[in-house]
């Protein structure tokens, strides 16, 4: 809460914050004292002193007390601006329907009501603010593409799909922005991922119109209104990744392993639609990821590794993902990378422990040894690859090289993947 200066009026005590979190959600309303002292699990007593406490925080004269309960008044809560600033943008034309939409996002000071997200009155306003705000930048996304802004709205969607999976405004609009940067045949693997999902996690069918818009699509190809992404080499740094022991834990614990891997795809994604690195291949709960760079590639895994790390995962799925990079050709194909360096990183990347960054000579070849911790681990013999391969760790742990053990040396092949397009995406791969 803030006063006239927009300075914040601090609140102390969870009981007086409890008060004005109910109050500020009811939009200025009236609400009855028997209702507010159900909501609060309190007596009559005790609300009147909440009452006077908060009060002498906030002022007398903000929370008014009638015969008919309590109110919040002259006061502008983040929610009322941000419902006015997206009123206002649906009346005005787009580019002032961004600004506003800006500002009315920018109001958000992470996520509503987090103090009380396990109150049952907090709840249904919880799912209510979230709706708006996903509303809001679905908003501002169409209003960029009648910009002719189309790549704001690709990561703006990227982002929202993957945390929102089941929003078809998102992959609609998605769809459509990428369909405006002529990525076609992105914009249709977009369809296909959605039309999967929805399949496989609730057993329905897109909309009439989205399968309306990916008809539109397939004809504009077959009429070659669009031009086809032909075959091209690349020179890239491959990262390959996926959780160790995931079967067992599916197994053991197969709902909270549900929740778990869902968290580490949207770590994955999310990270991914706001740096460099491209998803182009998920098999499983595995990802692959090319970058133009090795040093980007290098210190997406520490940084990915790291926010793995941090997360808390329950005692029943403890993730740990194992990584492996390799830079090489590779042939690109409507954001597909195939050839023999995508098989390489996956050997590589099957023969880390849970935790570990392995990554090849290739890699270190094109970075500055100096500037990262590296572990030479020797020369092995990959399964499927002619010639031994020199092995480095990247450590990103502090902990000793040993400790993690020599390399498994047991790989498969996850061989060339549907390109997954929820990634960060580019005009194109740098071409080789």
């Amino acid at each position: 809460m803030t006063d006239g200066d927009d300075r914040v009026i601090p609140v102390p005590g969870a009981a007086q914050r409890h008060v004005l979190a109910i109050l500020a959600s009811n939009n200025a309303k009236l609400i009855g004292a028997d209702r507010l002292s159900s909501l609060l699990d309190c007596s009559a007593g005790s609300l009147r002193t909440m009452v006077s406490r908060l009060r002498s925080n906030v002022g007398a004269d903000v929370v008014v007390t009638s015969p008919g309960g309590y109110s919040l008044v002259g006061v502008d809560t983040d929610i009322e601006r941000f419902n006015q600033l997206v009123a206002e943008s649906h009346r005005q034309d787009a580019q002032s329907a961004i600004d506003s939409l800006d500002e009315a996002l920018a109001s958000w000071r992470g996520e509503a009501l987090a103090e009380f997200s396990e109150r049952s009155w907090a709840i249904p306003q919880i799912a209510r603010l979230r709706e708006a705000r996903s509303s809001a930048s679905e908003h501002r996304a169409a209003a960029a593409l009648r910009a002719g802004r189309s790549t704001e709205a690709v990561s703006a969607m990227c982002e929202l799909t993957s945390q929102e999976p089941l929003r078809e405004r998102s992959w609609e609009l998605l769809m459509r922005a990428l369909r405006a940067e002529g990525r076609v045949a992105e914009s249709l693997r977009v369809f296909h991922d959605f039309r999967s999902y929805l399949a496989r996690e609730v057993g329905i069918a897109p909309s009439v119109g989205l399968r309306s818009l990916e008809r539109e699509l397939l004809a504009r190809q077959e009429n070659n209104d669009v031009e086809r992404d032909e075959p091209r080499t690349a020179i890239l740094t491959l990262l390959v990744t996926d959780i160790e022991g995931s079967t067992r834990l599916c197994a053991e614990a197969p709902d909270q392993m549900h929740r778990a891997v869902a968290r580490h795809d949207e770590i994955v994604r999310g990270f991914f639609a706001t740096t460099e690195g491209r998803i182009f291949s998920t098999a499983g709960d595995g990802f692959g990821i090319a970058f133009d760079s090795p040093i980007d590639a290098c210190a997406a895994a520490v940084t990915l590794q790291a926010r793995f790390a941090e997360e808390k995962w329950t005692p029943e799925t403890p993730l740990k993902v194992r990584m492996g990079l390799h830079l090489g050709l590779v042939t690109v194909r409507d954001g597909v990378c195939t050839g023999r360096p995508l098989g390489v990183a996956d050997r590589v990347r099957a023969a880390a422990r849970g935790g570990q960054i392995l990554l090849t000579s290739s890699v270190v070849d094109h970075i500055e040894p100096g500037a990262w911790n590296l572990g030479d681990l020797g020369t092995h013999r990959l399964h499927g690859h002619d010639g031994p391969v020199q092995i480095y760790q990247l450590d990103h742990t502090g902990e000793p090289t040993e400790n993690f053990g020599s390399p498994r040396m047991i790989s498969r092949s996850i061989g060339p993947l549907p390109a997954h397009p929820r990634g960060r995406h580019r005009p194109e791969l740098r071409s080789g």
